[in-house]
């Protein structure tokens, strides 16, 4: 015999975890693929044989905007992923945004921005999450480079 389960009214479920940032990520999102969208014009342009696609993934405490690179054509190439991460600092108010460039698969980074800690507010993380994404979209020529080769090698750092 199947217990009955108590109704539970969705309507009036919580959208995001107690604690968690209460930021339009709607408003995020969209000036970050804004930046993203330009680097993927610039990439297309530049390599004709490379394809994008805008995505995200949401939680109610972040977001991971994102836009990948591939090559349709060719299956032995790494698709890439651009995208900027906005998560909630595990330690109190705020969040940690971290920008970077890698392989779809491989996870080898190709590009990596500084990360930044911001309130956790539309009002901060609008600018920095599009100030990393503005800084993703100067590596349109690493994107070709690793996209013309079978594999994805790091780009060599001067350490």
């Amino acid at each position: 015999m199947n217990p009955v389960l108590p109704r539970v009214d969705v309507t009036d479920a919580p959208t995001a975890p107690a604690g968690a940032p209460n930021i339009d990520w709607d408003v995020v999102h969209a000036a970050v693929q804004r930046a993203l969208a330009e680097l993927a014009e610039e990439v297309e342009r530049g390599w004709p044989r490379a394809r994008s696609r805008p995505g995200e993934t949401t939680s109610g405490a972040g977001l991971f905007s994102y836009r990948t690179f591939e090559v349709p054509t060719d299956h032995g190439i790494d698709p890439l992923v651009a995208g900027v991460d906005f998560r909630a600092l595990p330690n109190g108010p705020g969040l940690r945004i971290v920008a970077d460039l890698c392989g779809e698969e491989s996870g080898v980074i190709l590009y990596e921005c500084s990360p930044r800690e911001v309130a956790a507010t539309t009002a901060a993380a609008l600018p920095a999450g599009e100030a990393l994404a503005r800084e993703l979209a100067g590596q349109a020529e690493s994107i070709g480079k690793a996209l013309a080769q079978p594999c994805c090698p790091p780009l060599e750092t001067t350490e």
